[in-house]
Formats: C-alpha cells, structure tokens, sequence
C-alpha cells in the first residue's frame, strides 16, 4: 500500500496537529477541502484535541469561529473531567496506602504527567489502578468504604466464579456514587496474562515516582511504560492517534539504548508491539526508526503485516473487528494472535469458562464443572443465535 494515499483532508489536518504538538511548533500547514463538522468528530475519535487546541492557542491560528468555539468547549469539559480524576486519584492512593496496599496507576493524568509533563495533556475515561492479585478483595472492600459502588455483578458471584473472574480476567469497575468517577481497579496488566508477563512485584519495584498535586503517586517506570504502551495501542489496532503519538512524545523525552531494549522486549515477549510502533511512527510522524528496530523488522515477516493493518486502522480504511458477532471475534483473535509468537500466550486466549455464562445461566457451586462442558454451547448461542447479523 502506498503510504499517505487515501487520507481524507481531516485525517491530513489531524496528524499536522499532532506532528505540530510533538515538534513544538507554533505553525501548521492545513490541507484545503477540510470538513470542520468531521474534523472535529474525528479529532474525538481519535482523542487529540488537546493537542488541536493547544496548536491554535500557540499559532493564533483563525478558525472558523463555531468552529473555534466547538473546540474550546469540549476541551474545556475534557480539562475539567482531567481535573476530577486528578482529585480521585489523590484520594484512592490515600484510601489504599491507609490500609497498606502498594498499587500504582497506569493511563490517564499520571501518564500524561509523565509523558507530556501535564497531567491534564491526556484525554481519560476512567482511572486505572493496579494492586497485586491477592490484594484485590481488601483493596475493594476499602473502596467501597469510601463511596466507589462495584458495577458488573462480581459481588454476587459465588466464591468458584469470583476465582475464575480473577484467573480470567484483569479488572473490575467501580463508580462513585456521588461524583460518577469510573475507576478500573486492576490485578494484572491485560486480561491475557501471556501479553505481557510482567508481575505486579516487577512493575513495583521499577516504578516512578509522579507528582499529581500536593502528592507522588507510583506509575510505570520509563521502559516498561514504553512497553506498555506498544503493547496496549497494538491490542487495538493503533486505531486512535492518540496511542501513537503518547510513544513518539515518550520516546522524545528519554534516551533508550535500542539493543538493550529490544533485547529486554524480547524477553518478555512485546517486541512485535513496539517495532510495530516505532515502524508507524515513522510512517506518520516521520520519527526515524533505531537501526537495530530496522534489522528486527526485516527478519520478522509477520511485522509488515501488523503495520500494513494498523495503518489501515489509522486511515479509517478498515473497521476495528470488535468482538461481536463470530466473524469480528475470529478476525480480532487472529490479528492479537500475530502480537505474539509463543504458545502460551496463544492458548490464553482459550478460556474453559467466560464471566458471561455466569450471567446466561447461574449453576450451583456443586455444578461448576459444567460451565467449562457448556461453554461451545454458551458460544455458538451468543455469536450465531443471539447476534446472527455479525456472524
């Protein structure tokens, strides 16, 4: 595929935003033809409109005035949100440190302080929050001591199914019950545990040391933020700029020895993720790709074809398979399959029972060896009966 053909004018628009806010220009040259309703539409999408208002702030740049305006309001409302969870963040650190619970946050205002130096420079759903596995019942019940109400039916499972959530899985959700802060409470890093093994203790003893307001928090340390990162845009398809350009702006602001960090990835099994990254951001922000990246990607074949899709995903050309219906699950499982190339990780993706037929049908602890039995049943009903049109 030719790179830079089929990009719509707003696409053009958005990444000479982006590449502007990397670069610390003041300038931005603008495509002609630019539909102002889609830009900022997609601007959303893509979660980069600090950057755009940023631009224009520092350029003086004169945009249509309900354009302008548009743009002011949303960020201001996305600011304000940063802000909230700012102060949540500050208060469950205290809530989990009075009870002695070491966890750390990954994503939103503790990444943004750390990669762009502003906590406010990152646009977030939520809060994550991670604490060891054998953490995770005390860290909850301290939660929601404090007003954060567990979402999701895991206080009504049994014990059996409340362990398999926790083997399974790598999260649960609670909200505030007055502010509506959603916060992602985490035990390991992805659902799949093969995707990136690093243990709680390991990412412990690495991490830095953030300043959110009057306090320090714990995030990832810089090399396995970095990791991080490549591993979590990969997960989805790079389909949001946003992804791409928090590594480019983290490679910008600290100095990696590629032969050491490449050799730390294959270690632990990320390397596809990030020279997929480093490959697309040279493809869209022109940051020069390390020699040793280079040499990896010319003797794993594998990567041309994960760039080639996640560049497509970027473009709009392809549609991000979700997992509804059977054709979109089977397309999503072979593209996460490609990320890594052992074993292990492949079988974890192949789970003997799915929190979702606890929801379908409820079993008596004595019966739960059945789940595992039921669970091709389970399947074929919810991707070929329940949502046919997707099959």
């Amino acid at each position: 595929m030719e790179r830079g053909s089929g990009i719509s004018p707003e696409l053009k628009a958005l990444m000479a935003f982006c590449k502007a806010y990397l670069n610390d220009k003041h300038r931005v040259m603008l495509p002609a033809g630019i539909h102002w309703a889609k830009f900022i539409q997609l601007a959303q999408k893509h979660r980069v409109l600090f950057p755009v208002h940023q631009i224009v702030q520092r350029s003086g740049l004169v945009l249509p005035p309900e354009v302008d305006a548009e743009i002011r309001k949303i960020n201001k409302a996305l600011t304000v949100k940063a802000l909230k969870h700012t102060s949540h963040i500050i208060a469950i650190s205290k809530i989990l440190e009075e009870q002695h619970i070491p966890h750390l946050f990954i994503k939103g205002p503790v990444a943004a302080q750390q990669i762009y130096n502003d906590p406010f420079a990152k646009h977030s759903r939520d809060i994550d929050v991670v604490v060891d596995p054998s953490q995770i019942h005390p860290a909850l019940k301290s939660l929601q001591k404090k007003g954060y109400q567990l979402i999701g039916g895991f206080d009504q499972f049994s014990p059996k199914q409340q362990q398999a959530f926790l083997s399974f899985q790598n999260q649960l959700v609670l909200v505030h019950t007055r502010e509506k802060v959603q916060v992602e409470i985490h035990w390991r890093l992805f659902s799949n545990r093969y995707l990136f093994p690093l243990s709680f203790q390991e990412t412990l003893v690495g991490a830095e040391q953030i300043r959110i307001g009057p306090k320090e928090v714990n995030g990832l340390s810089g090399k396995y933020l970095l990791f991080y990162l490549c591993t979590h845009g990969a997960k989805h398809h790079w389909s949001q700029l946003y992804l791409l350009t928090e590594v480019v702006r983290l490679l910008r602001s600290m100095a990696f020895n590629w032969k050491e960090t490449l050799a730390k990835a294959m270690e632990l099994g990320v390397e596809r993720p990030l020279v997929q990254a480093l490959l697309l951001a040279e493809i869209c922000f022109q940051e020069e790709t390390p020699p040793a990246v280079k040499e990896y990607a010319a003797r794993d074949k594998t990567i041309c074809k994960l760039v080639d899709l996640a560049y497509k995903a970027i473009l709009g050309q392809i549609e991000v398979p979700v997992d509804h219906g059977a054709r979109n699950y089977l397309k999503a499982l072979a593209y996460r399959l490609w990320l890594r190339k052992d074993l292990r990780y492949k079988v974890g993706y192949w789970q003997p029972v799915s929190v979702n037929d606890f929801r379908l049908v409820k079993l008596p602890e004595s019966l739960f060896f059945l789940y595992a039995w039921l669970r091709p049943f389970f399947w074929c009903w919810r991707y070929f009966i329940k949502s046919p049109g997707h099959a």
